[in-house]
């Protein structure tokens, strides 16, 4: 079916695609990374993306993934905007959008005690970030914002920390984990304001 697109995004697709087969990751992404540039009006730009995100995370390079994930963010904002974006390529790009920020966060978020790696935790934070910005009224928002809150008590980032679980505490005041939030708060702000 003709979408718009000529022929040679057509070629350029499968050769990304070949390239990421042959587990080219970084050839994979600079082809659709030129897709993307030649179409920048094509809701399926989403689509090409979220490609690139799967190359960055095949070949395993963290802070390529934070980068690549917060543009699938800015993306999937332009996608909304769109006029010529088809409800289900909005849907599409949403989940997609929605499934690997939430999804990455909380691996990383597990994987980081273990490796000890501090870099993990600091690039964790800016997944949180993107995931909560973007789906503040999401159904999974709550449970991670709290999680969130846990990243930067783990990071000593008291402020930041007193201002999410007092942010927790008021998202849902009957929440689950409203009296771990509203301690953890206290303390944050105890250890910010360095008081005794």
């Amino acid at each position: 079916p003709h979408d718009g697109l000529g022929f040679a995004p057509k070629m350029m697709e499968s050769l990304a695609e070949l390239y990421w087969e042959e587990g080219k990751f970084v050839e994979s992404t600079r082809v659709y990374k030129k897709v993307i540039a030649q179409n920048m009006d094509s809701p399926r730009i989403c689509e090409w993306q979220n490609k690139i995100v799967r190359n960055t995370l095949s070949a395993g390079n963290k802070k390529d993934q934070v980068q690549e994930i917060g543009r699938l963010g800015n993306v999937y904002d332009k996608v909304g905007d769109m006029k010529n974006a088809k409800k289900d390529q909005r849907e599409e790009c949403r989940n997609s959008f929605h499934d690997t920020s939430k999804e990455l966060a909380l691996i990383w978020h597990k994987e980081a005690p273990r490796t000890k790696n501090q870099d993990t935790y600091e690039l964790d934070k800016n997944v949180y970030k993107v995931f909560l910005d973007h789906f503040p009224q999401d159904k999974d928002a709550y449970e991670m914002s709290f999680y969130y809150g846990e990243l930067l008590w783990t990071l000593w980032n008291w402020k930041d920390a007193a201002e999410q679980y007092t942010k927790v505490v008021e998202m849902k005041p009957d929440g689950k984990y409203v009296k771990e939030s509203a301690y953890a708060a206290v303390l944050a702000w105890k250890n910010a304001l360095n008081v005794d």
